[in-house]
Order: structure tokens, then C-alpha cells, then sequence
């Protein structure tokens, strides 16, 4: 993860870069159900109640089926966060190369 402060038009903002890279992938399937995650979590000291950035890689071995998605998530437990209805991150970009 690599991250910086900058000011957006007089609001003051951090930028994060999440990176997932160099995971061996050959004994992965290709019904979807292999894959990668990776989460960021903000404003609490445990899991439970933190605002998560949450980003997912899901491989199907076939690059037009692939899917790299990150979304704005809300820890409620141990579970898949559900989305955050806040929606309080300004943007989230993705891309693999």
C-alpha cells in the first residue's frame, strides 16, 4: 500500500494505492471461486464497526470474464461487509495489468 495527503479544491484528502501482486495462481480453478481480497479499514480500533475499502480480485482464467471491483464497505461482524450506505469515500479507481 502506498499512500499520500493532497488538497482537492480546498479539501484535504488521502489517497490510497492497494496493490496485489506476485500470488501464485496455478493450482487457482476457473469456476470463479478463487481469488484475492484485500481491505483497508478506517475509524475504529477492532474490525467490528470499521468503514472498509474492500477490493476483490476473481478469477475465472479468462481475462474478459475476470473481475477486479472495489467498493465502500461497513464491518458488521465477521462477515463480507455489507456495502456502506454512507458512501463516504470520494472515489475508487481500479485497473490490473
Amino acid at each position: 500500500m502506498d499512500y499520500f495527503t493532497h488538497n482537492a479544491g480546498g479539501v484535504n484528502q488521502i489517497r490510497f494505492i492497494l496493490r496485489m501482486k506476485n500470488y501464485n495462481v496455478t493450482k487457482w480453478t476457473s469456476s470463479g471461486k478463487d481469488g484475492l481480497w484485500l481491505g483497508l479499514g478506517f475509524g475504529s480500533l477492532v474490525m467490528n464497526g470499521s468503514d472498509i475499502v474492500h477490493c476483490q480480485f476473481i478469477y475465472t482464467n479468462n481475462t474478459s470474464n475476470d473481475k477486479f471491483v472495489c467498493n465502500d464497505r461497513y464491518a458488521s461482524g465477521r462477515q463480507l461487509p455489507p456495502l456502506d450506505t454512507t458512501r463516504n469515500t470520494a472515489d475508487i479507481a481500479t485497473f490490473y495489468s
